[in-house]
């Protein structure tokens, strides 16, 4: 007669989800969560490998660690769908878990590594199963983590309440440096679901881009290239091809806090960047600039690119003029910002880096 272990597998090969129900008891350990919590994971993964054409897993034994690198058994499981062995690979979409009985209590754990028998290359999607830490047993959370969950829904809620109304760019930046320890603690801290938590980590890495919107000196470049816009024959390629050459790079940093609905932007005197209503100055000749570039950048796109290069080398030379040393200082002084560099993750200062823009100030 098969054992309780055996017909828990038979059930996971024909993806049987009702039949585990009945099989797994209260003292069985499921992945260190609530029975319900397992069985709806379980589930999940049973219905993305169906709707994926499978209608049956082939099981592999295999060889688990787990996070203190104990030695436990673990099984590969494979869906029928497009399974093959080819060139001593195994095709096909697959999961692994630690699974295992003693004491009559049957465990399921994720496990650090599952090292297959049959010691043949895997190719295929990998589904990975996740059980987040508020979902896991009171006995196996992690509290710090917890706390950053909880921090993480107190930002959420700060920042919602500032979606309410138009808002100066500076009380989005105030946010971001408030909560930039939480994110940057759990950058590398394997993230998967819908929870609170993870909502801001996602919304977390959207937003900090208004961080480094250097609004000040953008409208100045902007407003720039705009008054030139005018004095152009737009008709006429040898004047708009210097032009969209001069201001490339502009609109790359413009464009992602651009809303392309640019009349009715305009009409309401901000931009909306992830849901953010931003009030700021001079805001339709930038939205101008942008607008008339992506159109003529769009109508010239053959001409462009086939000449862009010869006017780029042109404009090289005077990039290193010593008159344009010390960029950062000139257009500090010229628009009154802060003379210190901004920091970002790599070190880099995203103005002094920018000699393209040297120019200019010709």
């Amino acid at each position: 007669m098969p054992s309780r272990l055996e017909k828990v597998k038979n059930c996971f090969q024909n993806m049987d989800l009702n039949g585990l129900k009945k099989l797994l008891i209260h003292e069985d350990k499921l992945l260190q969560a609530r029975h319900k919590v397992f069985f709806e994971a379980i589930g999940d993964l049973f219905k993305t490998l169906k709707n994926k054409g499978n209608d049956s897993l082939l099981l592999y034994s295999a060889t688990g660690y787990d996070f203190s690198n104990n030695q436990k058994p673990a099984i590969q499981f494979i869906g029928n769908s497009a399974f093959d062995i080819i060139d001593k690979k195994i095709l096909g979409d697959y999961f692994e878990l630690i699974i295992y009985e003693a004491e009559e209590v049957i465990t399921f754990e994720i496990g650090k590594t599952i090292i297959p028998d049959h010691g043949l290359m895997r190719e295929g999607k990998l589904f990975k199963l996740f059980i987040d830490e508020v979902d896991k047993l009171p006995q196996f959370q992690n509290k710090e983590l917890i706390a950053d969950y909880e921090e993480g829904s107190q930002a959420i809620k700060e920042l919602n309440q500032l979606k309410v109304e138009v808002r100066e760019l500076s009380e989005y930046v105030n946010w971001i440096e408030k909560y930039n320890s939480l994110f940057e603690r759990n950058l590398f801290y394997d993230k998967k679901g819908i929870t609170s938590f993870h909502k801001f980590f996602r919304t977390f890495l959207r937003i900090r881009k208004l961080k480094y919107l250097n609004y000040e000196m953008y409208k100045f470049v902007a407003k720039k290239g705009y008054l030139e816009f005018l004095e152009l024959d737009t008709t006429k390629k040898e004047e708009m091809i210097p032009w969209l050459c001069r201001y490339e790079r502009v609109p790359i940093w413009l464009i992602p806090y651009y809303n392309k609905s640019i009349e009715t932007t305009l009409k309401k005197e901000y931009f909306e960047f992830e849901g953010c209503k931003i009030k700021i100055d001079d805001l339709g000749e930038i939205l101008k600039f942008i607008h008339y570039f992506t159109i003529y950048k769009d109508h010239y796109e053959k001409e462009f690119h086939l000449m862009r290069f010869d006017y780029q080398f042109q404009l090289y030379d005077s990039y290193h003029h010593p008159k344009y040393v010390g960029f950062f200082e000139l257009v500090s002084k010229k628009l009154g910002i802060p003379t210190k560099p901004i920091k970002i993750r790599n070190g880099e200062d995203p103005i002094e880096s920018h000699h393209h823009l040297w120019a200019f100030f010709r």
